[in-house]
């Protein structure tokens, strides 16, 4: 989990617990403004899909930054398709910041 206040810095994702610690996600957001976030379940970067994602990722027009966004395919292919997240627990270090 993440605090609200951080979720600019993560994706955010939607759903609701399909199993322990699996979460079936209903939705996904890029860095959502602590007000928009839908939780505060973070997207930490590790995943494994189906290659029916490589067609979602061809549709996309630049988000966020003006990048593709991988979140934005997996909300696409949340229409077609269930998508489940693994709640994690442990330390993790975010190279992105200076903190770690």
């Amino acid at each position: 989990t993440i605090a609200r206040e951080d979720s600019r810095s993560y994706g955010v994702v939607e759903g609701r617990e399909w199993e322990e610690d699996v979460i079936k996600l209903s939705g996904i957001i890029e860095k959502p403004a602590p007000e928009d976030a839908p939780s505060n379940l973070g997207v930490v970067g590790r995943y494994v899909f189906m290659p029916t994602i490589f067609d979602h990722l061809r549709k996309l027009k630049p988000g966020a930054g003006g990048e593709l966004q991988l979140t934005d395919a997996v909300q696409s292919l949340l229409a077609n398709e269930q998508v489940l997240a693994y709640r994690y627990y442990g330390t993790r270090f975010d190279c992105g910041s200076k903190l770690g």
